[in-house]
């Protein structure tokens, strides 16, 4: 078979175009992109059918070791384990369409630890909070004093953090919640599934009285639509700039591994720890199988057994 001579930019386009018209979501689709501009930084514009076994584990190990992300660090393990899946997905699409040959085919994926669940504490919570109203200090050049102003986005990003407390939904979920999807009446919000739906899955969740009234004001408000959330400039919010507007949060509340994967973390444990049962949490998340609530299930009981030894008056009291 003769191998079609075709460079990197044009056939990982080919796979992303293939990648689009299998309905993947625009989230892997991104992902993709991302990996494209890395693999196009280190390797080059190469024909695909020039880039051997070498060439894949030098590319890892520079993600590992020298390529630093926007928060200044190295690609984790999971990151590393998902590019890997990107590279199988890319030379399994470009072999069988362009017949470029398989150099990922003996690559071993990254080892990825269980992600430890470590919620948020109260404390932590109430900082973050404060961090969007937080004033902007102003230092005039004319040689007025220091002033302070008001977050231009605080009323959006004080809405971001209860919406993600109060429901456990995930951030790409959030980013893709439409005016239409909310019935502020019945305190509730309709999450569109991602994609196939394979990972994400439709469902309406329920809001407390103080999302309720910051989702109403806000709405009333700004008038946002066709979507609920956007940036400054107008553009539709994703995970990536939900991502960043959380890390500047956490940095200006002093708050470490802000994330909104965490504010999801916290909303389980302090279900469970509210005598939540896992089968409806499970609903909630939109999780397909009790796998992960098993694991919030394990910190729950460890914090009512932590929290027995400290109180129980048997032990305390009893003295023989």
């Amino acid at each position: 078979m003769v191998r079609s001579h075709i460079n990197l930019s044009d056939a990982f386009d080919g796979f992303i175009l293939a990648c689009q018209a299998d309905g993947q979501s625009d989230n892997t689709i991104a992902i993709y992109r991302q990996h494209k501009r890395l693999m196009l930084l280190h390797l080059g514009n190469v024909p695909v059918e020039n880039i051997v076994a070498e060439d894949l584990q030098h590319f890892m190990v520079w993600l590992r070791t020298d390529y630093k992300t926007k928060t200044g660090r190295p690609y984790s393990q999971k990151s590393l384990s998902n590019v890997w899946c990107t590279l199988r997905s890319f030379f399994k699409w470009s072999d069988n369409i362009l017949h470029t040959g398989r150099p990922d085919i003996d690559m071993k994926q990254p080892e990825v630890r269980q992600e430890e669940i470590v919620p948020y504490t109260e404390d932590e919570v109430s900082r973050l909070f404060t961090a969007t109203e937080k004033m902007k200090i102003a230092n005039p050049k004319d040689g007025r004093a220091s002033y302070t102003m008001q977050r231009a986005t605080a009323d959006r990003d004080e809405l971001i953090l209860i919406l993600l407390l109060d429901t456990g939904m995930r951030a790409s979920e959030l980013c893709r919640i439409r005016i239409e999807d909310i019935d502020i009446q019945n305190n509730m919000i309709w999450l569109v599934p991602q994609g196939s739906g394979r990972k994400s899955k439709g469902r309406p969740v329920v809001i407390g009285k103080k999302t309720r009234a910051l989702l109403w004001k806000y709405i009333n408000t700004y008038n946002p639509a066709p979507l609920l959330l956007y940036s400054r400039e107008g553009e539709p919010y994703n995970r990536f700039s939900l991502a960043h507007l959380l890390t500047r949060l956490g940095e200006r509340a002093g708050v470490n591994n802000t994330h909104a994967h965490r504010f999801r973390h916290t909303f389980a444990i302090e279900y469970l720890r509210n005598s939540g049962d896992i089968f409806t949490l499970q609903s909630i998340l939109g999780h397909a199988s009790l796998k992960m609530v098993r694991n919030y299930l394990k910190l729950a009981q460890t914090d009512i057994a932590t929290a027995h030894r400290r109180a129980s008056p048997a032990d305390k009291w009893y003295k023989k």
